[in-house]
């Protein structure tokens, strides 16, 4: 399973897209933390994957050999992509995933799909500090962007729940306020690693930086 966590920051001009590194198995046993599911399609694009590993890469493998496509192309490809849920006990087992990255026209976004019997993802606006919000919805752009998305309800409720303070505690960083937020989800739901790999890009230089963040509870 796991979590994905996107913001499109306003005072930096920045944008950050983050994924735990656990992988677990259909029954929800733990299986290891070094998975990787935050990826870079091309310079500006990111993907992030969450629920059943084969098809989300599946979709992967389709938007990289895409990957010059324009943004908006890529989430038709996203949109339209068929992905076979399974049935695991009783219980549905599906993927979530996001887009983000720099639109064609300039502006940052997020976009979403989930293929499980009911959302998983979360959208915000987040006001706070001079974050400015925008109206949720499956694509987001501009500033004041936030997406939370996990295969239990609970979880990504309580991460978008507990962001902004999550924020306050990072001081206004919002990469160590996503790898907190991680951190505590962790304590709630087992599927969720402590640790994580993040994209951030300056949305004025383009410049990109890929963090790996292993971080300990705190208040």
């Amino acid at each position: 399973m796991s979590l994905l966590i996107a913001v499109i920051e306003h005072e930096l001009q920045a944008l950050h897209i983050a994924a735990d590194n656990r992988a677990t198995n259909l029954d929800g046993s733990h299986c290891g933390d070094t998975a990787t599911k935050a990826f870079q399609i091309r310079p500006g694009i990111f993907f992030g994957i969450s629920g059943l590993t084969d098809e989300c890469m599946r979709l992967k493998e389709a938007l990289d050999a895409n990957k010059d496509l324009k943004a908006s192309e890529l989430i038709t490809l996203a949109t339209d992509f068929e992905i076979d849920n399974m049935e695991c006990n009783g219980e549905i087992h599906g993927a979530s995933f996001m887009l983000a990255g720099i639109h064609e026209d300039g502006e940052p976004f997020i976009w979403s799909r989930s293929t499980y019997p009911e959302d998983h993802t979360e959208d915000s606006n987040i006001k706070v500090d001079g974050f400015l919000g925008v109206d949720p919805g499956s694509l987001v752009k501009g500033c004041g962007a936030f997406k939370v998305s996990a295969p239990n309800c609970k979880t990504a409720e309580f991460v978008q729940s507990n962001f902004i303070e999550r924020y306050k505690t990072a001081s206004g960083n919002y990469g160590q306020a996503i790898a907190l937020s991680i951190a505590h989800a962790s304590e709630i739901d087992h599927t969720i690693s402590p640790t994580m790999d993040l994209f951030s890009i300056n949305l004025n230089t383009g410049q990109i930086y890929l963090g790996n963040y292993n971080i300990a509870r705190s208040a």
